[in-house]
C-alpha cells in the first residue's frame, strides 16, 4: 500500500492522488492478503499523514533502527512494566528464524511495531 501511495504522491500539490484508491482495488496482491477494507483504511490514514509530512510520512523505513532503540532503553522498558506485571520483553526483527506468531512479525510496520503481550497461566 505504501508503495502504491508513494507512486501516486504528488510533490507539487503535496498530496496523493485519488488514483490511488483504484489502483489499491485492483492490487492482486493487496487482494491476496485478504485484509478486506483494512488496506483502504490505512490508505485513507496514510494519505492524511502525507499531506502534512510529505512524501517521508510514506517511508518504508525508519531513519533509526526501531529495534536497537528498544534494545538501547529495555531496562529502563522493564522496570517500568514489571508495574503492570509484564516479566519479559522480548524484541523480534526480520533477522531472527523464528518468531512465537508469524503474524505478529507481518502485522508489524515502519513507525508502528507490532506489541503482542503473552499471559503466563
Amino acid at each position: 500500500v505504501l508503495e502504491l501511495l508513494r507512486g501516486h504522491f504528488d510533490a507539487d500539490s503535496g498530496a496523493v492522488s485519488e488514483a490511488v484508491r483504484a489502483a489499491i482495488s485492483g492490487c492482486d496482491e493487496i487482494k491476496a492478503c485478504n485484509k478486506g477494507k483494512q488496506p483502504m483504511q490505512f490508505a485513507a490514514m496514510m494519505m492524511e499523514e502525507a499531506k502534512h509530512g510529505g512524501l517521508s510520512a510514506l517511508a518504508l523505513s525508519m531513519p533509526f533502527d526501531e529495534a536497537l532503540v528498544v534494545e538501547q532503553n529495555l531496562s529502563y522498558l522493564r522496570t517500568t512494566l514489571a508495574s503492570v506485571g509484564v516479566v519479559g520483553i522480548h524484541v523480534y526483527t526480520e533477522a531472527h528464524d523464528s518468531v512465537p506468531d508469524a503474524e505478529m512479525l507481518a502485522s508489524a510496520a515502519p513507525g508502528a511495531p507490532s506489541v503482542q503481550l503473552f499471559h503466563a497461566e
